[in-house]
């Protein structure tokens, strides 16, 4: 891929998110609107301002304020309001979701990417060219602690980053499977280049969802209505939330 990189953080349209209240510091994404409404249902959620047409809350967790919202799909888009709540003030973000899985993970393990494979375009616009980016490179090590105490399972991987989920084809499939990466989403190497270019803090886990497997594809939990099980993973996010503003607040 070859786009002509700028490191100039001035463009001609700049990011302006909108909001008439200050934000938390803190925010907290996934890309499944049911298990957003659970978080807020039980953390009195409050609808504050919508950026990229993107509807914006806060929640209350052990007396602290966090940003929720709802992802887009998708690295464009997801991105705009990435950049748009940078805008406003928010330092360190948090998204999970699903993951499509390469190997034989079993559904609903959780998967922390410390390597993406770019092949999306957004984030060419923000690093330069390279095959890879290395993401997660804060609080790894706090969201395995969490993950340890609380007696989940998970996995180190590295991710596939795509933006064309049907051209997820089986020679990409076994090519990728031997450079080690288990899993495909859409968003990861986008949002984390933003991360470095903007100087903030974006955390990303999975859980595995569907099986792409050669010339096979397996739906498994993708979609499915089992969010007993999927709102936990929102538990998580506000206990890594919890965990990093407790840091901050000492310093």
């Amino acid at each position: 891929m070859h786009i002509d990189f700028d490191d100039d953080k001035n463009a001609i349209i700049n990011p302006y998110g909108s909001c008439s209240q200050k934000l938390p510091k803190t925010a907290i994404a996934c890309y499944t609107k049911k298990i957003i409404d659970f978080v807020l249902k039980n953390y009195k959620g409050k609808l504050v301002c919508k950026v990229s047409k993107t509807p914006i809350y806060t929640i209350e967790y052990n007396n602290e304020f966090f940003v929720l919202f709802v992802s887009p799909v998708g690295a464009p888009w997801a991105t705009m309001v990435l950049e748009d709540l940078i805008s406003l003030g928010v330092k360190k973000f948090i998204y999970f979701g699903s993951c499509g899985i390469l190997d034989n993970t079993l559904e609903y393990e959780i998967l922390i990417p410390e390597k993406s494979r770019r092949e999306e375009g957004t984030s060419y616009h923000y690093i330069k060219e390279g095959k890879y980016i290395n993401i997660n490179k804060k609080y790894k090590e706090e969201f395995i602690n969490i993950l340890k105490n609380e007696e989940y399972s998970y996995q180190i991987c590295k991710t596939w980053t795509t933006d064309a989920p049907y051209r997820e084809t089986k020679n990409k499939v076994k090519k990728y499977l031997k450079e080690g990466i288990k899993c495909v989403e859409m968003e990861s190497s986008a949002l984390s280049s933003i991360g470095q270019f903007r100087n903030v803090d974006v955390f990303i886990f999975f859980y595995a969802a569907d099986k792409l497997k050669f010339d096979k594809w397996n739906k498994r939990c993708l979609g499915n209505e089992e969010f007993d099980k999927k709102n936990n993973f929102a538990i998580l996010a506000l206990k890594l939330a919890y965990k990093i503003v407790g840091e901050t607040n000492e310093d």
